[in-house]
């Protein structure tokens, strides 16, 4: 859903009260405290509270993690707490998990600001009961198909691409043996329900007729076209999840006739020849095909080896976007080639693929700051940014050697990701060090795509991570200057190239009960500089600070904050 904006006012002084980087070293774990937050755990929909319910509380500074059941009342107590910020929430089937002063499931809750010493009572989760989703698969004959196998998928931004993911706490369901299924505590949103048969082949009696021609020694056809296969059908009835419709649930919605009939789909058929850097045929090498990730719910890997003429065969596949990828390992250097290809509409032949040397990309690692953490061993953090092929095991792990220098090797051309939390193990180091650059041949790309192409692969990239940290905090307030608890504040950057799913610049925090919210901190948790946007809105949906159209809506009532290194901004708003 699309969540209403709230116009803000930007606080008069100290609004842009600002405090500069002192370095501060970790906080120590903080000790048992005497404050307790107690409360109910009730339904949604007509308040009875529930028993047996699991309730967490989590503390925002402390770290603290603590865990209790409702008694028979829906009734839970935490004792011994420190003073700290916390966030409560509960869960039981077939109800959805929720959390304190959340608007909705799935929704960030109202943190619980608690003093040493200070008894909180009367905190209700409500939880909202889970919706039902439920129909009858069919056959190709249009007979009730048992045992097949039913899920719900739905659509998640992965860089800039859609790819399909598996929503939380919801699992795959089988038919019965009139083909129904039901899916129950289903969280509210928009789902792909899709349906697979587990074999093409269905048993069906012989005609007297064909009995006699098999005991006579002849052959008789049964009608089975080997070029048709079992594929997943999205609701209504398309093997496309593109051409889908969503079904949309709200809390305790009862979802029925979701039917479909699951037919058979054509099988696709690739082939080509690999040529060396020479353009002449290479026998003997490997050659896989693989499921594209995020474009299908089966993640399938297909191999055989070329022929003395370099050529090469696929048996029917399932349609689809699919990854072509030759390796030849007893060259020196390894050989290698990659190319996507796309089944969906039929055939691929005469696919060839020239090998050449893998990529690989040198880089070194640097730390600024007051201390000089080891160099050595160093796990570099690179990420896929939307669809790269994977079927040779991909860049992996790169470590860095006792300088801070690495290399990656196996690089196929794509998009990637560099940095983010670097790895100390169970060291306070871990909350210290925040990535600060990424460099490739000169040109800053924090926080951006890295792009890799066959042709001209980066020489030099140099990760840089930085003890200074950066945050921003201030209270959302009435302009009765009651503190405004209700809502969720979003900071996001004004430059819309880091606009994409799962990016670091892009945070949501719901204000405590003293209306006070934080973006950033130490450590891997900072806050990067830059130019952003700060706004308040009543509602927000799973992921929905990534959609880019949504942002786009937020602009005209954002306030502008700049964030230099080091700083940390004391920015306060007003609802009017």
């Amino acid at each position: 859903m699309k969540s209403a904006i709230i116009l803000l006012l930007l606080a008069a002084t100290p609004a842009f009260a600002q405090v500069r980087d002192r370095r501060d070293t970790p906080a120590a774990p903080a000790p048992a405290g005497t404050a307790a937050i107690s409360g109910t755990v009730v339904a949604a929909d007509d308040g009875h509270p529930l028993a047996l319910a699991n309730v967490v509380a989590i503390g925002a500074v402390t770290g603290t993690l603590k865990m209790t059941t409702t008694d028979r009342a829906g009734q839970y107590s935490f004792t011994g707490l420190a003073a700290d910020r916390y966030v409560v929430g509960a869960s039981r089937p077939p109800y959805v998990g929720a959390m304190a002063g959340a608007r909705r499931p799935a929704r960030p809750g109202s943190p619980i600001v608690v003093a040493n010493g200070q008894k909180v009572s009367g905190v209700t989760v409500a939880l909202p009961r889970g919706a039902v989703i439920s129909g009858t698969i069919y056959d190709d004959r249009g007979q009730p198909a048992a045992g097949a196998s039913v899920l719900l998928r739905q659509w998640k931004l992965e860089g800039d691409e859609r790819v399909l993911i598996t929503p939380a706490g919801v699992g795959g369901v089988g038919t019965d043996d009139a083909g129904r299924y039901r899916f129950y505590g289903v969280p509210p949103g928009e789902y792909l329900v899709l349906a697979m048969r587990s074999s093409s082949i269905q048993a069906r009696a012989l005609a007297d007729a064909e009995v006699d021609q098999l005991l006579a020694g002849r052959p008789v056809d049964l009608g089975i076209d080997a070029a048709l296969r079992p594929v997943p059908i999205y609701y209504p009835g398309t093997p496309r999840p593109n051409d889908a419709t969503l079904v949309m649930v709200n809390p305790g919605d009862e979802r029925i006739g979701v039917d479909m009939r699951v037919d058979l789909v054509r099988s696709a058929r690739v082939d080509g020849s690999v040529v060396g850097p020479d353009g002449q045929p290479v026998p003997n090498v490997s050659v896989q095909l693989s499921t594209a990730s995020g474009t299908s719910v089966i993640r399938g890997v297909t191999g055989v080896r070329t022929a003395p003429d370099g050529r090469f065969t696929f048996p029917p596949s399932t349609p689809g976007p699919q990854f072509l990828t030759a390796m030849d390992n007893a060259a020196a250097p390894k050989l290698f080639a990659s190319v996507p290809v796309d089944t969906t509409n039929g055939d691929q032949v005469g696919i060839q693929l020239t090998l050449r040397p893998p990529l690989s990309i040198d880089g070194r690692l640097v730390f600024e700051g007051a201390t000089k953490p080891s160099l050595a061993a160093r796990a570099i953090p690179l990420r896929a940014f939307g669809r790269v092929s994977d079927t040779f095991g991909g860049v992996g792990t790169t470590l860095t050697n006792e300088t801070g220098e690495f290399q990656m090797v196996r690089v196929v051309p794509g998009r990637y990701l560099l940095g983010g939390a670097m790895g100390f193990g169970a060291s306070s180091e871990s909350m210290t060090w925040a990535l600060k650059s990424v460099v490739a041949d000169g040109q800053d790309i924090t926080d951006l795509p890295l792009e890799v192409t066959g042709d001209a692969p980066p020489k030099l990239i140099v990760l840089t991570y930085s003890d200074r940290w950066q945050q921003l905090s201030g209270k959302l307030s009435h302009q009765s200057g009651a503190p405004a608890t209700d809502e969720t504040v979003i900071v996001f950057p004004a430059d819309r190239a880091y606009w994409y799913q799962g990016s670091r610049r892009i945070l949501t925090a719901r204000p405590g009960s003293d209306g006070l919210f934080s973006f950033g901190g130490q450590g891997p948790t900072s806050l990067p500089p830059g130019e952003y946007l700060l706004a308040a809105v009543t509602d927000l949906g799973r992921d929905e600070q990534f959609d880019p159209s949504f942002l786009a809506t937020l602009v005209p009532a954002g306030a502008p904050v700049t964030i230099g290194p080091g700083e940390k901004k004391i920015q306060d708003l007003v609802i009017r």
